[in-house]
């Protein structure tokens, strides 16, 4: 069974200036999300098409502290807005972890409201491959958060993957099984995301004035 593109990930000093960033690349409004009281964070989330979604998250500075570090790098300092991850979704989480190396207590549960899934997260919070190697989830209970978020008329259109070792970020998604023509891997030094998103106003390419 094959993994499918299941959300981007932007991390944010905040969770206001992140929303805002985003409103403002995109041009539409995000809906609020909820706590992450395992991880100390909070989010909000808009949705991409039946599947698929877009999450801003932050520390949240309401929630106690983690015993653990926190996922997505938000352990370290944001400085500003940024497509930092991504996630691909499928069935089988244990085994595809097993193919990227990860080991079985890297695979954890988490909830949000009644939502409950669980997600790769490698020890120390870091974000594997800068970023650049995909998370994997498998959503378990309450269905999927784009089930109940109002389509603001965004579609992912393409994601850049940029890594100075192409060949190792291929080599990632053949041994998670997954196969989607808008993904795009390219040299670059430095590992990033760059995403394209067709909104009501055009396309555009997600925090590309930050």
């Amino acid at each position: 069974m094959s993994t499918r593109l299941d959300h981007l990930i932007v991390t944010a000093p905040t969770l206001a200036e992140g929303v805002a960033a985003v409103e403002v690349s995109l041009g539409v409004s995000m809906s609020a999300g909820g706590q992450h009281v395992l991880m100390g964070t909070h989010n909000a989330v808009l949705r991409l098409g039946e599947d698929e979604y877009l999450e801003v998250i932050a520390v949240d500075p309401e929630g106690a502290a983690p015993e653990r570090p926190r996922w997505f790098g938000l352990s370290q300092r944001v400085t500003k807005p940024g497509l930092a991850h991504w996630a691909l979704s499928g069935q089988d989480i244990d085994a595809w972890a097993a193919n990227l190396g990860l080991a079985a207590e890297e695979v954890i549960p988490m909830q949000r409201g009644d939502f409950e899934w669980r997600i790769s997260v490698p020890a120390d919070g870091h974000l594997p491959e800068g970023g650049v190697q995909p998370s994997l989830i498998q959503w378990d209970a309450g269905g999927h958060p784009t089930e109940r978020l109002p389509d603001a008329g965004c579609r992912l259109l393409a994601l850049v993957l940029q890594h100075p070792m192409p060949a190792l970020i291929q080599a990632c998604l053949e041994s998670v099984d997954v196969d989607d023509g808008r993904l795009s891997i390219q040299h670059n030094e430095k590992p990033g995301l760059s995403a394209l998103i067709g909104t009501p106003g055009g396309e555009r390419w997600l925090l590309a004035e930050t």
